[in-house]
């Protein structure tokens, strides 16, 4: 059962990322960026990143609004990029927060639930890190000492990858401070 949900999660995310391929931009921050999508505002110890895309989904006759958010974030991300309702943040020694956006129309669970699946696995089956290549720096493969954890609330998807686990414990502010906005 676990194993179906772990695969499900990752063909929602390939599919999220085919689907909306539409716009991406990369990014570097100081103190305040703020870009028609993604905007960073500077707190002592944190950014809070804000998610508000301005493009939609047309399927047949079906409107889908990706969803708007707000989360808080770990200081000392080297890059950012935005492929469509996908945030990328690099992080030093190839960590990276992956959060992707669901839909409007999509039912949310209460809370986000943790996945621990196999890093190797999600690297080798991501196509996605294909098109976030960063100009001068490349996602590094899983290493033995790393975590990749997938959170996932029915609609949205937060991915802790490669992490160090000494880093782990906190990001756990990272999961609780997500919400949607209007």
């Amino acid at each position: 059962m676990n194993l179906y949900r772990s695969l499900f999660i990752r063909l929602l995310f390939i599919s999220l990322l085919m689907i909306v391929l539409l716009t991406c931009k990369t990014s570097t921050v100081s103190e305040k960026v703020s870009e028609t999508d993604v905007s960073f505002i500077e707190h002592q110890s944190y950014f809070e990143l804000i998610f508000k895309p301005l493009v939609s989904i047309r399927l047949d006759n079906e409107i889908y609004y990706i969803q708007n958010y707000a989360i808080y974030i770990p200081k000392g991300f080297l890059k950012w990029r935005q492929l469509n309702n996908t945030v990328f943040l690099e992080y030093n020694n190839g960590q990276m927060i992956i959060l992707t956006a669901g839909f409007t129309n999509q039912k949310r669970e209460a809370a986000f639930h943790l996945d621990d699946i196999n890093s190797k696995e999600f690297y080798d089956n991501i196509d996605c890190f294909d098109y976030i290549d960063f100009e001068d720096s490349t996602l590094l493969p899983p290493l033995d000492n790393r975590i990749t954890n997938v959170y996932y609330d029915g609609k949205n998807t937060i991915i802790l990858y490669n992490i160090r686990k000494e880093e782990k414990s906190k990001l756990n502010f990272l999961i609780k401070s997500f919400k949607e906005l209007d």
